[in-house]
């Protein structure tokens, strides 16, 4: 079952660092919040495409921790543990920038 199919435009680094976790979680918070009423609590598999519109300089590791982060903060997720499957890619010299974000239900 879906539970949520969006993309998110996120503009500059989506890093560790608190400044730049704070930004994100602002832009993330903004842009993903309302397309959910409740936190999900059940096993999800998570299908991402991180799109840039110059060459993408960040670890992909990042990438993921500061998202499934912001999930969390954002009361998407109830836990980031949460997460059984993730499938990624990451797009540079895209037409946007931001994220396709795909929830299911994990089986």
């Amino acid at each position: 079952m879906q539970l949520l199919d969006i993309f998110i435009p996120i503009r500059g680094v989506t890093g560790q660092n608190p400044a730049t976790k704070k930004r994100f979680y602002t832009n993330f918070d903004i842009n993903a919040k309302h397309y959910i009423y409740k936190p999900i609590t059940k096993p999800i598999a998570v299908t991402l495409d991180f799109h840039f519109t110059g060459k993408c300089g960040v670890d992909i590791d990042n990438l993921l921790k500061s998202l499934f982060d912001a999930l969390q903060h954002s009361d998407i997720i109830k836990n980031d543990n949460l997460i059984k499957k993730i499938s990624v890619e990451i797009h540079e010299c895209s037409m946007l920038e931001g994220i396709t974000l795909k929830i299911i239900e994990y089986l």
